[in-house]
């Protein structure tokens, strides 16, 4: 079965949303669910909320203290695959580094 380009797509958006909110501002699905390039994707909470987990996983963003786990930042790590200067990651992109 091939794999769903709309997750990679969703995990950039996430990324964004949490650099328009801001680095230290602590976002959780629904704030992320309101970007307008999260909407123009149509996914369900359930679909973001699992890209929360994978992005958290892997370093990407960051779970606040104080806020029971469901809020989120991005890292410094997630800030990076927004900026051309560096790399992008196949696991954001979905495509091979090269």
């Amino acid at each position: 079965m091939a794999e769903n380009p709309k997750k990679y797509l969703l995990r950039k958006a996430i990324l964004q949303a949490l650099d328009f909110y801001g680095a230290d501002v602590p976002c959780d699905c629904g704030d992320v669910a309101a970007y307008p390039k999260v909407q123009l994707l149509r996914c369900k909470d359930s679909e973001i909320a699992e890209e929360f987990s994978n992005l958290h996983k892997f370093e990407y963003v960051k779970k606040c203290s104080g806020f029971g786990g469901q809020f989120y930042n991005i890292t410094t790590k997630g800030l990076q695959q927004l900026n051309c200067e560096f790399e992008s990651d196949p696991f954001i992109t979905g495509r091979p580094r090269g």
